[in-house]
């Protein structure tokens, strides 16, 4: 088992993509805390773009000898795909960031299919144990989060993590409206979200949700001496806990991580 150091900072911030330091550094710490309980049986992105988060969840997992995958329709533009020779260069672009990012040349796994089109069983094989960090980030219509939520949640391990992607991004209102229909049609299944940061929604099986809801708080509440980029997260929970009222999403408690 690899050490649980950082990600080099420099080499993820020269992947092209959307990731807020917020959201890395928390997620971070989920995927430091998984190792170090042992809970690590793979990553799984849906939608990886350029490669920036799946090189961070990569960073955190190829040591640990376990799957990493990657899944993108691999697009030239909304519903075109790209030919042939530039589908292998984006594919290559993404492990050669990978590589650049996590230091090592272990690969990870990566499907040029639409998320709708992916053998599920593939998937399955890879990880019997189901995924212990899988990110939602793929399509962002209503229709993709239909889709894609129902797998994230089939493929996730017992004491893994999901995080989605947009939920409260006010241009992508698509994915509020799948995710909440979906989640709402079908009684939540057996996920319950416990925090947001830096424009991810993370979520849980419900038997772990308490673990995962203190240890959000227990980040919140160190933020402002320990990690800067999250500081104003101790005020804010703070206060809550002195009016002794918590968010919630879906009929479950939830920790707010915010920006300094």
């Amino acid at each position: 088992m690899g050490a649980y150091s950082f990600v080099n900072q420099a080499a993820l911030d020269d992947v092209e993509g959307w990731l807020s330091r917020e959201a890395q550094v928390f997620t971070e710490h989920v995927l430091i805390e998984q190792r170090r309980r042992k809970w690590v049986t793979g990553g799984l992105e849906l939608g990886v773009y350029k490669g920036a988060y799946l090189s961070l969840i990569a960073h955190h997992y190829l040591p640990e000898d376990v799957p990493v995958v990657g899944i993108d329709a691999l697009l030239e533009r909304q519903g075109k795909k790209l030919s042939s020779e530039f589908r292998q260069l984006a594919q290559l672009h993404i492990h050669n960031a990978v590589k650049r990012v996590t230091g090592q040349d272990r690969q990870v796994v990566l499907v040029g299919e639409y998320t709708k089109d992916v053998d599920v069983n593939f998937l399955n094989e890879l990880a019997p144990g189901g995924y212990s960090f899988i990110s939602v980030d793929a399509g962002h219509d209503a229709e993709d989060l239909l889709f894609d939520t129902p797998l994230a949640i089939r493929s996730l391990s017992d004491f893994g993590v999901i995080a989605f992607d947009d939920v409260f991004n006010a241009v992508t209102p698509g994915v509020a409206e799948g995710f909440f229909i979906w989640m709402y049609e079908n009684k939540g299944a057996d996920l319950a979200c416990f925090a947001t940061c830096g424009g991810k929604l993370f979520a849980c099986r419900r038997v772990v949700h308490q673990y995962w809801l203190d240890f959000s708080h227990g980040i919140a509440m160190r933020a402002a001496d320990e990690f800067p980029v999250l500081a104003a997260s101790t005020a804010h929970n703070k206060r809550l806990d002195d009016i002794g009222w918590s968010p919630t999403l879906l009929g479950n408690r939830i920790v707010p991580l915010l920006g300094a």
